[in-house]
């Protein structure tokens, strides 16, 4: 018996469990997961999937193997993630502070949020720093995507690196054998 009830509030709750009912819910809901886009792969957009390509040959070098070639591709899709992120933060930053002058660091007044009290002209650097603070989570966000995107940059050249030296190693055993054989 407890079962069913189990089972019928189970259903009930995910009745009402459903996400948004409204057009303006489900529009704003709709974008939750994508804010700024460092999520979305690079090789979903064309424009950075052919920078990656031309980073990538410019990497490899010429007359570049396939293998190689490919731990190229990586080593340069990882590096445009890596842009991506810093663009995305420096633009964030632009975006917000733009309209007010330089910050002189030597003259931020030492205390908390009251801007009234301060005479008009050190209002801007303490305007900058609450405008900083306000954008601390977004930051926050963003440096997550960028270390993300720096280590998998930092493996790829790793694994670039091993590959060319087992491809000089195989190169080179190569041509010990084929002297061997001419002897």
């Amino acid at each position: 018996m407890t079962i069913t009830r189990k089972v019928q509030a189970n259903r009930q709750n995910a009745r009402a469990s459903t996400g948004p009912k409204s057009a303006t819910g489900k529009a704003r809901s709709s974008g939750n997961a994508r804010r700024h886009g460092l999520a979305v792969p690079s090789w979903s957009d064309p424009a950075p999937t052919a920078e990656a390509a031309m980073l990538a040959r410019q990497i490899a070098g010429p007359n570049a193997s396939r293998q190689l070639m490919a731990h190229a591709q990586q080593v340069a899709e990882a590096q445009i993630e890596v842009v991506r992120a810093r663009r995305w933060r420096l633009n964030l930053m632009l975006q917000h502070l733009s309209d007010l002058p330089l910050i002189d660091l030597h003259n931020v007044p030492a205390g908390g949020r009251e801007l009234e009290r301060l005479p008009r002209d050190a209002d801007a650097p303490l305007k900058k720093a609450l405008i900083v603070s306000d954008l601390a989570p977004q930051l926050q966000s963003l440096d997550r995507y960028e270390r993300r995107a720096v280590s998998r940059r930092n493996r790829a050249i790793q694994s670039l690196d091993t590959f060319r030296v087992l491809e000089t190693v195989a190169r080179e055993g190569a041509d010990a054998g084929l002297q061997t054989r001419r002897s």
